[in-house]
């Protein structure tokens, strides 16, 4: 197994940060930009990305995201993004990275979610997504490094399908341990694991 990096540097964008009203110590830069990669807020102007990004995905996506399906419609992405956008600065919502290229290539590698806990003192939930053309190249473990190094002291925590190894794997990448199995959760009836990292 990977050992976490120590530090990951993350360069932020000197603009506008978001922070949970009820974590206020939780302070997360509106973007991030690692070696490889940019991770901005969803917005709409990326909606044919997305569109792209999830249509040459679907096969690694049926089996674990329930919202996976054969063909996305530009309008759908738009639609998709434009809800994403909203909840970004809703209080208590999930904030949702786009994962791009650095070199500003019009393509989406993957997503990151940052859903925070209803109260201060429970934990927050990531969820993630890749790009199957970009699959196996080490950017989501740069992308999910990066913002975890921001998040350092805040306890966190996913879950995957038993099935979903590539998801495990990231996971423990980045410093997630295993800590529960959740039996017959999944759609199919498998079971789920639980990662956590304090």
């Amino acid at each position: 197994m990977d050992s976490p990096p120590s530090s990951i540097p993350a360069l932020t964008h000197p603009g506008v940060i978001w922070a949970h009203s009820l974590a206020p110590e939780v302070r997360v830069p509106l973007t991030l930009v690692t070696e490889r990669l940019r991770l901005v807020p969803a917005e709409v102007c990326y909606a044919e990305a997305l569109a792209c990004a999830l249509n040459a995905s679907y096969t690694l996506h049926r089996e674990f995201l329930a919202w996976s399906q054969p063909h996305w419609t530009l309008e759908q992405a738009a639609e998709s993004l434009e809800l994403a956008a909203r909840d970004f600065f809703r209080c208590g919502a999930e904030k949702r990275y786009l994962v791009l290229p650095r070199n500003g290539a019009p393509e989406i590698v993957g997503c990151i979610g940052l859903m925070p806990g209803p109260t201060a003192n429970e934990d927050f939930e990531i969820g993630y997504w890749a790009n199957q053309r970009h699959a196996g190249q080490g950017l989501m473990k740069e992308a999910l490094a990066a913002l975890l190094v921001l998040l350092e002291g805040q306890s966190l925590y996913l879950t995957t399908a038993s099935a979903n190894t590539a998801s495990q794997r990231l996971a423990k990448a980045v410093g997630f341990t295993q800590v529960e199995t959740l039996q017959a959760v999944e759609p199919d009836g498998s079971d789920s694991f639980v990662f956590r990292r304090h």
